[in-house]
């Protein structure tokens, strides 16, 4: 196919055929004597046509579609009338007798911005569609006759392509577009391969509709609408906190692990993963499809906790940071704050603070004027409001020279800048050994092969392992941190916070960043599993209190529902509608991940039994690939997939439909013999190959074959839920 034929395929007017043909299948309905009205007819007939007395596209004012067969059916823009024109593409050209196809008409095509919003959805088309009246069996079934149903996200597309006038060759820009980009080509409910299917905004979300393993992703690689779902899902735990008797609440969670935590001894894994489940359980009440994140703190981005240029904390993911927002600042000033304030926070919109502490004092150095009393707790009372991750007191890494205890001068030494010195600053006086945990230190503790020296001892010798002393106890010191404002030499009180919450047991989960550590150190024990397998604690009937889960129930992530992956997309299809060609968009994947993640793995999901045996071929960024793709030699080629069908139905009503993916209570039968199955694909090496050969990223092709080696046709055509690469290190 030339490069013109083929943008000519993906235009939208072909779009719209190839869904309606799609749905009407083997159907030999004749509307009227029209037939398939949609490619018999041009698009300005389509505009004029009534099928049964209705009209197929309404008028441009969108208000009827009854049968007219008066000029006034003509729409506005190709008659004169009292009220201006409405110029809609394919519908007025310029030049009255510009063919389809006419440079003239295609030049109109692309610049067209005008949309007649409504007009789509009082088509009789789009009503027969959807199955609105009279297409409800009232009167007529749901268009196409003797048909399937179409996706809902073509009906969407048609709708949409009548309000822009029918285009023939380009859809304007549109604030409705359905993929939010402006492009309404990029999504085509046939995935037939000719354009590219974009990712879901929350792949988790996807997973949990689907009935998936949920995916613990890295914190760092969370997108935006991922780290809001979280942080609602956070806040709406939160606002239970005023109901002391509330066991939901955050500040409940958080004295659970102060009343029960077990460390020093071999339920200490076992304990805080049947603590993150049940949190992560929670978590999903209020948010389906959120997982709790992991904060890797090894990666180079953390350099080994050292601080900002110029800055007096470690850093820590933004996921956990506080900021200032315009909408902080009013609400500042409607407290009372003078412009003088406000105008100096307003220089420190748009920068991101690892603490708290770091934001007040940037803000102090701005604010010429006394700092006003209880100014500090109402820009961090802000910051909560923007971050529901956000804790007041934490200071990552922010410990500090003590003064000669002899001296009669301040408790703290203080530099020139009159804050306290920082210890391992430019030029510390003594060597701090305390850091973020470093890649070779974790390992070195992979590598040990005994549960005693990595995981802890049982009751006999209750000792800790490996796991727990360094890269635990230390995220939780280096993390708690020492308030720079407390008085060293009085007691710790809610007046006068020595160390940050994570720096001391008792109170380590009233600070949200605990989940995230706490998440990472699970993983380090999936990852530790997958190396030294069936090696596990002494007692695996031991009960894990408050709950009543055992060791051995917490043996698997996978059957508590989550996996932990470095970052994940996933492309979802419509199980109605067989696939022979599938191209994803671009994954968008953080570089650090295409470049340091331990393995890649494509995956379809809930592919649904077929009748005809066939093969699937999965390549990446090879959006032509087809039957005659090479597969030798190829480092495009992932792999294939053979698929035994199960032919010919043999039992009666219902006997090969798909099940339902919920039983009823109380159904304890086996297995369906057609449940949809996953399949994954290791794709370390092309990913490997493609990255070293200059790829900037990926997208994922798969291809469908008949047993013969042909395009799939048929019953060999797939179904499935959708399809994902995950990234796992």
């Amino acid at each position: 196919m030339s490069k013109k034929e083929n943008r000519g395929h993906r235009t939208p007017y072909a779009k719209f055929k190839r869904i309606m043909d799609e749905a009407a299948g083997n159907s030999t309905a004749d509307y009227q004597g029209h037939g398939r009205f949609w490619n018999t007819l041009s698009i300005k007939e389509l505009q004029e046509v009534s099928i049964y007395g209705i009209k197929m596209i309404a008028p441009v004012d969108g208000t009827s579609d009854a049968p007219q067969n008066t000029p006034s059916e003509i729409p506005d823009c190709c008659h004169p009338r009292d009220t201006p024109k409405v110029e809609t593409p394919d519908c007025c050209p310029h030049d009255p007798d510009a063919k389809d196809g006419d440079d003239h008409h295609h030049h109109h095509d692309e610049t067209a911005e005008t949309y007649t919003p409504g007009r789509g959805a009082a088509s009789g088309l789009v009503k027969g569609l959807k199955g609105q009246f009279p297409y409800d069996d009232s009167q007529f079934p749901r268009l196409p006759f003797e048909g399937e149903a179409v996706p809902l996200r073509g009906i969407q597309f048609i709708e949409r392509w009548i309000d822009a006038g029918l285009p023939e060759h380009h859809m304007p820009r549109h604030h409705d577009d359905d993929d939010g980009d402006g492009n309404d080509n990029a999504y085509d409910p046939l995935t037939d391969g000719e354009e590219a299917h974009p990712s879901v905004p929350h792949s988790n979300t996807f997973k949990y509709e689907a009935g998936s393993v949920l995916q613990r992703k890295n914190a760092q690689y969370l997108t935006d609408h991922e780290k809001e779902e979280l942080r609602y899902a956070i806040q709406e735990i939160k606002n239970l906190d005023k109901f002391p008797l509330d066991k939901r609440s955050f500040n409940a969670y958080g004295k659970i692990h102060g009343d029960s935590c077990q460390h020093g001894w071999e339920q200490f894994l076992p304990w805080h993963r049947s603590f993150l489940y049940e949190f992560e359980q929670l978590l999903q009440d209020y948010a389906p499809g959120v997982a709790l994140p992991y904060w890797d703190w090894t990666l180079p981005m953390y350099n080994k906790g050292i601080p900002h240029p110029g800055g007096m904390s470690g850093i820590i993911p933004n996921l956990y940071r506080c900021w200032i927002t315009s909408e902080n600042i009013t609400n500042l000033s409607q407290q009372g704050y003078d412009s003088t304030i406000t105008n100096a926070l307003s220089t420190l919109i748009g920068t991101e603070y690892s603490s708290g502490t770091e934001l007040i004092w940037k803000a102090q150095d701005l604010v010429s004027s006394t700092w006003p009393p209880g100014l500090t707790d109402a820009i961090w009372a802000q910051c909560s409001l923007n971050n529901s991750l956000f804790h007041k007191y934490r200071f990552p890494g922010m410990y500090y020279e003590k003064a000669d205890p002899t001296s009669s001068n301040s408790k703290y030494k203080y530099g020139a800048d009159g804050r306290p010195i920082r210890i391992g600053g430019e030029n510390p006086t003594h060597i701090f050994h305390h850091h973020y945990p470093r890649a070779e230190e974790i390992d070195q503790i992979l590598q040990i092969n005994n549960w005693p020296d990595f995981g802890g001892g049982h009751n006999a010798n209750s000792s800790f392992g490996m796991l727990s002393q360094n890269p635990h106890n230390t995220g939780h010191i280096w993390l708690g941190g020492e308030n720079p404002f407390a008085d060293p030499s009085q007691p710790n009180s809610t007046n006068n916070i020595i160390y940050g919450d994570m720096f001391n047991d008792l109170v380590a989960f009233f600070d949200p960043m605990a989940w995230g550590h706490h998440s990472n150190v699970d993983r380090l024990w999936a990852k530790w599993q997958t190396l030294h397998p069936n090696v596990n604690p002494d007692n695996l009937t031991d009960v894990m209190i408050p709950w009543h889960y055992t060791v051995q129930q917490l043996l698997s992530t996978s059957k508590l529902g989550y996996e932990y992956v470095e970052d994940s997309k996933v492309w979802s299809t419509n199980n109605k509608t067989p696939i022979t060609k599938f191209k994803s968009e671009d994954t968008g994947i953080h570089q650090d991940v295409l470049s340091n993640h331990s393995k890649a793995e494509v995956r379809l999901h809930n592919l649904q039994r077929s009748g005809d045996s066939h093969f699937i071929r999965v390549f990446l960024n090879s959006p032509e690939a087809n039957a005659d793709t090479p597969t030798i030699d190829n480092d495009n080629y992932v792999g294939y997939i053979s698929r035994f069908g199960h032919g010919d139905c043999v039992g009666g009503p219902g006997h090969c439909e798909v099940p339902s993916p919920n039983k009823r209570n109380f159904d304890m039968r086996g297995r369906h013999h057609n449940t949809p199955t996953n399949h994954p694909l290791d794709a370390t090496e092309n990913v490997k190959k493609l990255i070293a050969k200059g790829a900037t990223d990926i997208h994922v092709n798969v291809v469908a074959l008949n047993a013969n080696g042909q395009l799939a046709t048929g019953n060999s055509r797939l179904l499935m839920d959708g399809v994902s690469i995950n990234f796992i290190n």
